[in-house]
């Protein structure tokens, strides 16, 4: 998928995906690229994806176009001073100015912030226009949450978030001078939406924002190839007048650095995009504990999931990959985090009952288990 993502980033229109085995392309148009697909190969070949790719883009327009009008239904019924105080995030600000086109830019909900003291201002004007607030998850759940639960509009399938931080208020990232709340909307810009004032963050936090929500939530899965896009897209369009000084000064040694030093690492070293050799030796500085032993393992594993869509198997578990990331990415010196590899696999720390013999046995008749079932007749 690799190639897919360039073609993309370079905004061509000769893209051929012929040669692309079926599973490959599903999975592209699974995770929200067929719209931008079927740009790039306007002038190429699609073969027997060519209706599937432009349905895709049809629907895509249209989603686009009523979560537009539906915002501006929100902002129209927001006092103008409240409207002014609201931040774009993700998605619906990316759409806007470093997509060639918005609909390209697929996403599942609006995620706006606001000041916490103006949050149930908000909320009250979303409950007016018939939004209900909706999920799965508990109540409680959004009590230590950094957004409050989703608000859906079932007629007109507008799912919004309305945050109050970028990252959940008892995590070390929440407390990072980048990403506290008073220090990005000291740092938003203003921008215009149909005439409006609306504000959204400096390219500088934007940058380091995705690649911390990219590698901290999205990791190596699927899920993760958009906020790759996102931020070669950012650093295609962006790039002129960024402030690389400000960013490399803003994250130091803030737990935000090896994410940022992961995810762009990646990128660059995969081809998505290129970074100035100095800027690359910048980045492969950041943080001061030794990481040269651990992000080859981790570009491996997004390259092995996110990009080439492999499989999981009996004993390499969605859940193992999971533990592996985790303790490759603890606050320790690299060697550390390698070292202690087997024992975190043996006794995963997000387990409360790792040390329950019971429950090592469960576990160590799970993968028994499973090829058992794969090897059942249909």
């Amino acid at each position: 998928m690799k190639y897919m993502l360039q073609a993309i980033v370079d905004d061509r229109s000769d893209f051929d995906i012929r040669g692309y085995r079926d599973t490959v392309v599903r999975q592209a148009i699974d995770v929200g690229l067929g719209p931008a697909l079927y740009r790039v190969t306007q002038q190429g070949e699609r073969g027997v994806w060519h209706d599937a790719l432009r349905a895709q883009d049809l629907a895509a327009r249209v989603e686009s176009l009523g979560r537009l009008e539906g915002l501006e239904e929100i902002l129209t019924a927001l006092p103008r001073k409240l409207a002014a105080e609201i931040l774009w995030l993700k998605g619906i600000s990316l759409s806007q100015r470093v997509y060639p086109e918005a609909h390209l830019r697929m996403m599942g909900d609006i995620d706006l912030l606001v000041p916490s003291a103006l949050q149930s201002e908000l909320e009250n004007v979303l409950h007016g226009l018939g939004y209900v607030q909706r999920s799965p998850l508990q109540p409680e759940f959004y009590e230590r949450h950094h957004h409050s639960m989703p608000f859906v509009h079932s007629r007109k399938q507008i799912v919004v978030e309305v945050h109050t931080g970028l990252f959940p208020p008892a995590t070390r990232l929440a407390s990072t001078e980048l990403f506290k709340p008073e220090s990005i909307l000291r740092r938003c810009v203003a921008d215009e939406f149909r005439g409006f004032r609306i504000n959204r963050l400096d390219d500088m936090t934007e940058l380091a924002y995705l690649a911390t929500h990219w590698i901290n939530e999205r990791r190596c899965f699927g899920t993760a190839v958009i906020p790759m896009l996102d931020l070669a897209q950012l650093i295609r369009y962006r790039s002129a007048g960024f402030d690389w000084d400000g960013l490399f000064r803003e994250l130091g040694d803030s737990p935000a650095a090896p994410y940022v030093r992961v995810a762009l690492g990646f990128l660059h070293d995969h081809v998505f995009i290129q970074l100035d050799p100095a800027n690359r030796q910048r980045l492969a500085d950041l943080a001061t504990r030794p990481h040269a032993v651990v992000d080859p393992w981790l570009h491996w594993m997004m390259d092995r999931h996110a990009l080439a869509a492999a499989p999981f198997g009996r004993f390499w578990t969605q859940n193992m990959v999971n533990v592996v990331w985790d303790t490759l990415l603890a606050p320790n010196p690299g060697w550390v985090n390698l070292v202690s590899l087997p024992w975190c696999l043996m006794f995963p720390p997000s387990q409360p009952r790792r040390y329950d013999l019971r429950f090592q046995l469960r576990r160590l008749m799970s993968p028994i288990r499973r090829g058992n079932n794969q090897s059942e007749p249909d």
